[in-house]
């Protein structure tokens, strides 16, 4: 088990390499000036408790990302330039997850009916990019105790346009 956090620096260009570093679980690189795309092989761990990439300039889709990996209690990739749409999600991605942060990036699209609907998620924000359409059902069933709905929100946060 370890920790890396290299936030609140000046660390810039491509996303590090940390292969050989097998047992990192808390990834932390945010506020850096970090570029290019999100790895799409196995030089990070498949099974990350908490990944923090926000504030940089990283850009590209998230989907194989984040469909290759679990994530058991937080992924913030906020503000940065991260394009395409939300990945169809499997039940064992982001089944413990608590807080999921995709805001201020160029996310479009439909968000997918199935998203998220098995998991734990507390903390919710898809604020800040270019999604369409209508909410999933179980979206609009959230709020309020309804035994119907297998998790309870405990705070959602806008999706779409943050500017009024």
């Amino acid at each position: 088990m370890c920790s890396l956090k290299l936030s609140h620096n000046q660390l810039s260009g491509p996303l590090p390499k940390f292969g050989e570093w097998m047992y990192i679980e808390t990834l932390h690189l945010d506020h850096n000036q970090f570029s290019g795309h999100l790895p799409t092989d196995d030089r990070y761990r498949r099974s990350l408790k908490s990944v923090n990439f926000s504030y940089n300039q990283l850009s590209g889709p998230i989907s194989e990302f984040i469909s290759s990996r679990v994530f058991t209690e937080s992924l913030n990739l906020s503000n940065n330039s991260f394009s395409g749409t939300l990945p169809r999600w499997s039940r064992h991605n982001l089944q413990e997850i608590s807080t999921l942060d995709l805001s201020n990036n160029q996310l479009s699209g439909l968000i997918p009916g199935e998203f998220l609907l098995s998991c734990q998620v507390k903390l919710l924000d898809l604020s800040g990019n270019h999604f369409e359409g209508d909410l999933p059902q179980h979206f609009r069933k959230q709020t309020g105790d309804n035994p119907g709905v297998p998790f309870r929100w405990e705070r959602i946060f806008t999706v779409g346009d943050t500017a009024e």
